[in-house]
């Protein structure tokens, strides 16, 4: 299958015999962004339930939070949430998603870790 992704790709990309389909999926989508590097290595349960909480209650009042990495905050327009990568300063280090956008997202990788 890495065979059949390399030559649909062109002599453009370098595609090792032993590089995986996988390896070359993540190659043409690019780096993971802020939201899915968050819930990758910072979304504990317990972040989930607090975001969560955080965002039903959000009518009430705006929220921050400061987690290892990465801070969240709802923004002034109380529809969307300001990812932040701490370690990035750089225009790459912010992401700006919908706070129904993160929901989903939070209720899958809350779906995905009940599975495991």
């Amino acid at each position: 299958m890495a065979r059949k992704l390399a030559a649909e790709l062109g002599p453009k990309r370098d595609c090792d015999e032993q590089q995986s389909a996988a390896e070359v999926l993540r190659q043409i989508k690019g780096p993971p962004s802020l939201l899915e590097q968050f819930l990758t290595h910072e979304c504990t349960p317990h972040v989930k339930d607090l975001l969560t909480r955080a965002m039903a209650e959000a009518s009430a009042s705006r929220w921050r939070f400061e987690f290892n990495r990465f801070e969240l905050s709802l923004q002034a327009d109380g529809e969307s949430v300001l990812i932040v990568d701490v370690l990035d300063s750089s225009e790459a280090g912010e992401q700006r998603v919908t706070t129904q956008q993160l929901l989903q997202d939070l209720a899958r990788c809350r779906a995905a870790a009940a599975r495991s």
